[in-house]
């Protein structure tokens, strides 16, 4: 064993050692969204009812493709249900991307590039959050990283590789739609470009058909739904479904987008916030690869010019064809181009002088490392919430109870799911009813399927008494207004709670 792969196990528990504390202890976000699509996916496991979508877009009316449902049935089927299951997924592809960014440096030059793209991911902070959470999202930097080391193939006269970057564009629509699009884009253009590909026909074909194939869930749901995604986004087009919001003026969208992609930059490598100093190490950045690589080495020139596409496409299409507010995670894949440059650039200083290259690899891995080992109070933490029902149940004392939740988004997807499998499987009863008011349940698709399971396993029990959880918001009249709907209704107990959250027992009023 060379001290090259003792580098690279450094860097594979490294990976380990930054990522696995936070998801064994629970110490990662469960809210709207991921209490949402744990919801969807039990009705996929447990009723059979297999969606040909997938989550709600920011756009009404347009959905997800159905990919990150049936890619969260695996780990629920497996674990039966528990949410630690899908992160650990989610981080289980987060290490794949960090080894196959080790392979391909290797591939592009030698195993010393493979080893600072492979500790540069490692340690990124963006990375490093995106592994600790199951959130669509969230495997962007995946299909991106193998998006362009497909182009790069291609521009070796590889042309079937073109195949598989059509498919990780394709597969984006199952990620994230806004990215997703860009990512098509950049594919075209990049067809266009090497002119070659298009007299191909058989190979671009083949790429069209790889292309449409995963929309066939979708355009099967849009026949029988009477192409209701289609009339949205053609009301889109035409202005009359300003659902996205947040509408930027030109000259205010490319400060904004400037913006967001440098905070993307010192996200991907390291968490640093003085922007003139940033927009420095760029351009210093960038002046050392094009110095280095311009007329030398076309295998790297080539990976340059696609890291580069990559980037630029989606940066002047978020300026200029699309106008509405500009998401954080529709960025999430541009990690990879980010770190790979700057990986380039780490090279050729290590390279001229191997001991300041040195110190700065080190210099960046302590440095992310420092913004990481803290514990999270948040209302959104699973641990949090898991304390929270605990409490419940422990007050309960085995008496049937119902529980009712105030949470900023409204729709409390994440308590629904916990009350569900965590209340079950670790207190042995579920609660009576558990919703965000009295007799809501039409927000939770097939939630009389589980009611009626309940009564055939714990038959109802009359009870007086229920529980309030109030996260903290902002917005006090919020509360004030559902608090409104429990007015008539004594307070038995207050307490606060962990992260601000304040849980209410009371007794329902008699009923004459």
């Amino acid at each position: 064993m060379n001290k090259n792969h003792l580098v690279l196990i450094f860097i594979f528990f490294l990976a380990l050692f930054l990522r696995l504390p936070y998801i064994l202890n629970d110490q990662f976000t469960f809210v709207f969204d991921m209490g949402r699509d744990m919801l969807w996916t039990r009705d996929m496991v447990v009723l059979k009812k297999f969606y040909l979508i997938g989550p709600w877009g920011s756009l009404n009316g347009v959905f997800f493709g159905p990919g990150w449902y049936y890619f969260l049935a695996i780990p629920f089927w497996l674990s039966g249900g528990d949410p630690r299951a899908s992160v650990i997924f989610v981080f289980l592809i987060n290490l794949l991307t960090i080894i196959l960014g080790f392979f391909l440096g290797k591939k592009l030059k030698d195993e010393k590039l493979g080893l600072i793209f492979a500790v540069l991911m490692a340690s990124s902070p963006l990375m490093t959050s995106l592994a600790t959470f199951a959130f669509h999202a969230n495997l962007l930097p995946f299909t991106t990283l193998i998006f362009i080391w497909s182009l790069y193939k291609v521009l070796l006269k590889r042309d079937i590789y073109l195949l598989l970057a059509a498919l990780m564009a394709s597969l984006n629509f199952h990620l994230e739609p806004a990215a997703a699009i860009f990512t098509s884009i950049t594919l075209l253009v990049f067809i266009f470009l090497n002119l070659r590909l298009v007299k191909n026909f058989k190979n671009l074909t083949f790429a069209i058909f790889i292309f449409i194939f995963p929309f066939i869930p979708q355009v099967i749901f849009e026949f029988r739904h009477q192409f209701i995604q289609v009339k949205a986004l053609l009301a889109f087009l035409k202005g009359q479904n300003q659902s996205l919001g947040g509408v930027l003026p030109l000259n205010l969208r490319i400060t904004d987008r400037f913006n967001k992609f440098l905070e993307l930059f010192s996200g991907s490598v390291f968490k640093f916030s003085q922007k003139w100093l940033l927009i420095m190490i760029i351009f210093l950045m960038f002046l050392v690869i094009f110095a280095t690589y311009s007329k030398k080495n076309k295998k790297i020139k080539n990976f340059i010019k696609v890291n580069l596409l990559t980037l630029f496409i989606p940066f002047l299409g978020y300026i200029f064809l699309f106008s509405p507010e500009l998401k954080g995670w529709y960025l999430f894949g541009l990690v990879i181009p980010f770190i790979f440059l700057f990986a380039l650039f780490l090279k050729e200083i290590i390279n001229k002088n191997f001991i300041t290259g040195f110190l700065l690899l080190t210099f960046l891995v302590i440095f992310n490392s420092h913004f990481l080992f803290s514990e999270f109070q948040d209302a959104g933490t699973l641990k949090i919430q898991k304390k929270i029902i605990d409490r419940i149940y422990e007050d309960a004392q085995g008496q049937p109870f119902k529980v009712f939740v105030y949470t900023p988004p409204v729709y409390e997807y994440h308590y629904q799911y916990l009350f569900w499998w965590y209340g079950k499987k670790r207190h042995g009863y579920w609660p009576e009813e558990y919703s965000y008011l009295p007799g809501k349940t039409d927000y939770v698709p097939y939630k009389e399927k589980y009611l009626a399971k309940q009564l055939q396993e714990q038959p109802s029990q009359k009870t007086e008494f229920y529980y309030l959880i109030i996260e903290p918001d902002l917005l006090t009249k919020r509360i004030e207004d559902w608090l409104s709907n429990f007015s008539e209704d004594k307070i038995i107990s207050r307490e606060k709670l962990a992260a601000g959250i304040i849980l209410e027992k009371r007794q329902e009023k008699i009923k004459k």
